[in-house]
């Protein structure tokens, strides 16, 4: 009886995201990252207290910037896994104008010195670090077909909301470091178990990816979401570690 019980949780457990958090958790941990899980934010919309699937902190010294001593970049992550596939109309950037939330406010209001126009000279600092800016295209409709729940827009609110909701608390503690000199970069990623799709126009083509950006506009603010594949996470530390000197 016993094991048929263990063997039906383990079952349960293997159709949630549940299993895609551990693993996240195992990656990011193994790369350097400091990880907590189940991270708890408000909700400001329906004013209830939330919980998000993981928050990891990376933190190193930048000994080639005149202005920062330290880098600390911060991942806001949710896990999801569903047998629809996830697609997203792609766009290419120099089409759009927009302006992502973490550059707007978090480098502004929450590094230490605040970014100033002569920051943007350090070129290594500002190129490594967005690195994941330079990609030349951005998913902006997305669509899961076969499925009457909207999973996509539901991961990419609570891993903003999250996000925004710590970066504020975050500058309200600000006295606290501001003698640290402090780079402060924050990420939303949604890690995604199931069919991840590229659809480049109305026809097509249409083709199958690991990893992609998706532009979420929450509350008149940009946020530029990263849509990870769970095959994708092991390679997914690569894309920051220029950012730390590695």
């Amino acid at each position: 009886m016993t094991e048929n019980l263990e063997e039906n949780i383990l079952n349960e457990l293997k159709q949630t995201g549940f299993p895609v958090e551990i693993e996240a958790t195992e990656v990011l941990e193994s790369s350097g990252w400091k990880v907590s899980n189940q991270l708890g934010y408000m909700d400001l919309d329906e004013n209830k207290w939330r919980r998000l699937d993981i928050k990891a902190v990376k933190a190193e010294g930048l000994p080639n910037s005149p202005t920062y001593k330290r880098l600390v970049m911060h991942l806001y992550i949710e896990c999801k896994k569903s047998k629809n596939p996830w697609v997203f109309y792609i766009r290419k950037k120099e089409q759009l104008h927009f302006s992502p939330f973490e550059l707007n406010f978090l480098l502004k209001e929450a590094s230490w010195p605040p970014v100033l126009p002569q920051s943007f000279l350090e070129k290594e600092l500002w190129q490594s670090t967005f690195v994941y800016l330079k990609y030349p295209e951005v998913g902006i409709i997305p669509f899961q077909p076969f499925s009457k729940r909207d999973q996509i827009f539901e991961a990419s609110s609570e891993v903003v909301k999250a996000l925004k909701f710590h970066v504020e608390e975050s500058r309200k503690k600000l006295p606290l470091v501001i003698k640290k000199s402090i780079f402060v970069l924050a990420h939303a990623l949604i890690i995604f178990d199931g069919k991840l799709y590229a659809l480049l126009g109305k026809e097509g083509p249409i083709k199958e990816t690991q990893y992609l950006q998706y532009l979420f506009n929450y509350q008149e603010e940009d946020f530029l979401i990263e849509i990870i594949h769970l095959n994708f996470l092991k390679d997914y530390p690569k894309l920051t570690k220029r950012a730390f000197g590695k």
